[in-house]
């Protein structure tokens, strides 16, 4: 069977880089002015980072750039070489950017001082969400617990939201024990106002979209959403209404980072593919294999 093979668009290129550069230079200004200083720990390798840091003083960025090197090599063993590639800028530009917007957050955090723990909240998770977003629309992640989520959702077989909160719990547990219940109640705040931020700035409120693809090249597809996306599809058996003419449609549920990311590759590998796409807020494995979509 033949393999699709991304072609590469030089501007396309360049433009996705500079989208992905701004986000990880929001994201890191913000967690420098928003979380470290106030020991909010919201999951993930940034998370773990801020309890070194006040348990034993290491620099976040150094332990980012360790603990991201380290899940980097799993992804290599792990996941895909795709999968790899898209994790790999994050991993080191995200670490990066922590250590060169220090300044910058020292010099604005003055102006940034709220007494209201709950408006904190609401500007931290705006701040870093609006960062991330931009990463997540143009195709590419932050590394760290990106890769423990594509891990989690490869070998686990769960769904987006099980893996997420897997991926992040520990670590927010962590935070309990080190900074008490008061500061990780609103680490969680924290959590869902960036989670909400970024599903709505990419591409809506709900958690994954149903794709509809009807391809001549629906093997290739299939095999692309197979070992690629690492996720199920569903072939279903169609026929045109005006032709007549019998063509496989895949139904494959998507999550919201990867709509983009999916949807480019889908018209590399076809570009007449046909693809209709509509929010799909829950995926359930239920009793005797019945699956509930709510769309």
């Amino acid at each position: 069977m033949k393999k699709f093979k991304a072609t590469f668009n030089p501007k396309l290129f360049i433009k996705n880089i500079l989208i992905a550069i701004t986000g990880y230079f929001i994201a890191a200004l913000g967690y420098n002015m928003f979380l470290v200083p106030n020991n909010l720990v919201v999951g993930g390798v940034s998370g773990l980072a801020i309890v070194f840091k006040s348990l034993y003083g290491w620099d976040t960025e150094k332990v980012l750039l360790v603990g991201d090197t380290i899940l980097i090599l799993l992804s290599m063993l792990l996941l895909s070489k795709r999968s790899t590639l898209i994790s790999l800028l994050g991993s080191f530009a995200f670490p990066a950017f922590v250590f060169m917007t220090k300044g910058l957050a020292n010099n604005l955090l003055p102006y940034f001082t709220f007494d209201d723990k709950v408006v904190l909240a609401l500007v931290a998770g705006l701040s870093t969400g609006l960062g991330y977003a931009l990463i997540y629309k143009v195709g590419y992640d932050t590394g760290g617990s990106d890769i423990i989520f594509n891990i989690i959702r490869k070998y686990l077989k769960t769904s987006q939201g099980d893996a997420n909160f897997i991926s992040h719990i520990l670590i927010i547990l962590l935070g309990i024990v080190v900074f008490g219940v008061n500061k990780s109640v609103y680490a969680i705040i924290i959590l869902f106002i960036n989670s909400f931020v970024i599903n709505k700035l990419t591409i809506g409120i709900s958690d994954t979209k149903l794709f509809l693809v009807t391809s001549n090249n629906h093997e290739i597809v299939r095999d692309y959403i197979i070992n690629e996306l690492n996720t199920g599809v569903t072939i279903l058996e169609a026929k045109g209404g005006f032709l007549k003419k019998e063509n496989p449609v895949l139904m494959v549920v998507v999550p919201n980072k990867d709509y983009y990311l999916f949807k480019e590759r889908i018209l590399e590998i076809d570009e007449d593919a046909f693809i209709t796409v509509t929010d799909c807020y829950e995926v359930e494995n239920g009793k005797r294999n019945k699956n509930i979509l709510e769309i």
